[in-house]
Formats: structure tokens, sequence, C-alpha cells
């Protein structure tokens, strides 16, 4: 996967590596834009991970994405899940600005977001 200098920030992670499970470093604060794209990925751990921005992830399968309770801000379409009918958990704490339902939307065939059912 490709980091800035510093280890803050994802920047990319190779769309054809054929891991399920995707575990970001501890020093990653930053899912940048783009950085997550892959037909493999069922999870994906993000456990420093403070900001995510607009469509820092596409993936077709993922199941579980599990992200920091140091979660500070959370981008509009910042998941776009094209082939999964339920995400969760996708743990997000609630002091986090985050817009749930229109990161919902973006997820193509999404019917359940955290056990909630989505509105179209």
């Amino acid at each position: 996967m490709l980091l800035s200098k510093d280890g803050k920030t994802l920047y990319s992670y190779p769309a054809e590596a054929r891991a399920t499970t995707l575990s970001v470093p501890e020093t990653v604060e930053t899912l940048s834009s783009f950085s997550i794209r892959s037909k493999y990925l069922v999870k994906i751990v993000a456990p420093s991970v403070k900001v995510v921005q607009e469509q820092a992830v596409e993936a077709l399968n993922v199941g579980s994405i599990e992200l920091s309770e140091k979660l500070e801000v959370v981008w509009t379409n910042s998941f776009l899940i094209r082939n999964a009918l339920d995400v969760g958990p996708v743990k997000i704490p609630n002091d986090a600005k985050v817009e749930r339902a229109k990161n919902a939307y973006a997820c193509a065939r999404l019917e359940r977001f955290n056990g909630e059912a989505i509105e179209r």
C-alpha cells in the first residue's frame, strides 16, 4: 500500500491484491479519496483512522468495516460498496461528524446499514 512519508495518510491500496481482510496500519489517521478499491476485500479494520475522505472505500464484497473510536470526520459518500446488501458493523462513534444517510445511499444495493433499513 502507498502511505504518506509520515505514515499518517493511506493514499492507495493495490486494487488487485487478493487479501480478504485489510488491516490498516495504526499510524494511518486519514483514508484519502479513492484510496481503497477492491473486489476481494470482505473486511476492513482501521484502528487509528480519524478522517475518511469522500469515496475513500469502493469495494464489491465488504461486509464489515471497523473504524476507530477516534474517528472525527466521515465525508459524504465515503463508502461505495456496490454489491453488499448489509454492511455492518461499521463502527462510527456518535460524536463523529458524519452524514450516515448519504454514505449509505451511495451503496448501490445496500438494504441495511448498521442494522438499520435504508430508505431510498
